[in-house]
């Protein structure tokens, strides 16, 4: 969802533009636009859902590393007075910071919500999420959809999993675990 309010911003900034090119009879700034906007599509496209993605690529954009995006705003206010201009770039670093300090909180509440639900298809399964037990007798009999919700509801220590993993030659599972960041 965000990815389309990024999306949708960008493209009511090309519409902006447009008039603009219109104006000036200023393609070339519409083309670097539509090149800013396939760029954003492009990623949102491959990142296969991953908003972190999608953020990244935003926050190379607003950080000088895109060369169209930088020539575009040279030229948009380019004759823009430079208390006015450092004015601007102040205005846009907020609005950066603001909306990473929210793309933070809005991740943290996903992960909490992701332990959640972990917690209440364990519960499902008839399982506790806390109960190391449990957990252990997962892992030996290689449950790797127990596991994973295991590692999701966030109630055990996963180093012990990796531990009985190893003991078992499990090495699918201790990969699981690995890539879980447990480390022995």
């Amino acid at each position: 969802m965000k990815q389309l309010r990024v999306i949708a911003a960008v493209l009511l900034a090309c519409s902006a533009a447009t008039v603009q090119a219109a104006e000036l009879d200023d393609w070339a700034m519409f083309g670097r636009m539509l090149s800013l906007v396939q760029g954003f599509v492009q990623v949102g496209a491959e990142s296969g859902g991953d908003a972190r993605q999608v953020e990244k690529h935003f926050d190379g954009l607003l950080s000088g590393k895109h060369a169209d995006a930088n020539k575009l705003a040279e030229e948009m206010f380019g004759d823009m007075p430079g208390e006015q201009r450092g004015q601007m770039l102040g205005f846009a670093r907020t609005l950066v910071a603001l909306g990473q300090k929210q793309a933070q909180a809005d991740r943290k509440r996903a992960e909490e919500g992701d332990a959640i639900q972990a917690r209440k298809d364990l519960a499902g399964m008839g399982l506790s999420y806390f109960d190391r037990q449990q957990f252990l007798a997962a892992v030996k009999r290689n449950d790797r959809l127990a596991v994973q919700l295991y590692l999701g509801a966030r109630g055990i220590d996963p180093r012990a999993g990796l531990e009985a993993a190893k003991g078992a030659g499990l090495i699918e599972m201790e990969q699981l675990f690995a890539d879980a960041g447990a480390k022995k």
